[in-house]
């Protein structure tokens, strides 16, 4: 489990702030000073561990989805529109085959798409101007096998579709 920067921080504050005011607490209401020692210690250290117990059940662990370039020689596959991703064995992008069927005719193209990362490109493959930018998007769903964004941008399909989804076909 990776512990986030932000979670971390949140547990630093509120640990803080019981351990302060539990010491307060204790030193007003106990006077004998061997006893406000021992007991503001004691609670000290419960508070210390009990909320670290709670920031770190509370901080969600970082799972990374899967995306279809973490699944080498595998074909995705969007039926409406033809869209095709034959992803490579050696997970590259620049390697990997996609192409577009418009028309009947197939357009080579790369396909810049991760699981975690939010935006979507679709380009004339090996060209890298905003020019190239076919259909351009932002990842709106990933599951197991299926991989969805919603389409912003598309130069190609006239603003036929609002949403494209890849699915997994093999490997």
């Amino acid at each position: 489990m990776i512990i986030t920067v932000v979670g971390l921080f949140w547990f630093l504050i509120i640990a803080a702030l019981v351990l302060l005011i539990s010491f307060v607490l204790f030193l007003v209401i106990y006077r004998s000073t061997r006893k406000k020692l021992f007991l503001a210690l004691s609670l000290t250290a419960i508070v210390l561990f009990g909320a670290m117990a709670i920031g770190l059940v509370a901080v969600k662990p970082f799972e990374r989805d899967k995306g279809p370039y973490d699944f080498p020689d595998s074909v995705w596959v969007s039926e409406s529109p033809q869209i095709e991703l034959h992803v490579s064995h050696d997970h590259v992008i620049e390697h990997s085959e996609a192409f577009l069927i418009v028309d009947g005719e197939r357009i080579d193209v790369d396909i810049a798409l991760e699981a975690n990362s939010y935006p979507v490109r679709i380009s004339v493959k090996g060209e890298n101007s905003l020019e190239a930018v076919l259909i351009e998007g932002t990842l709106s769903s990933v599951k197991e096998g299926e991989i969805s964004f919603e389409v912003e941008r598309d130069r190609v399909y006239g603003g036929a579709y609002r949403t494209i989804t890849l699915r997994r076909t093999d490997g």
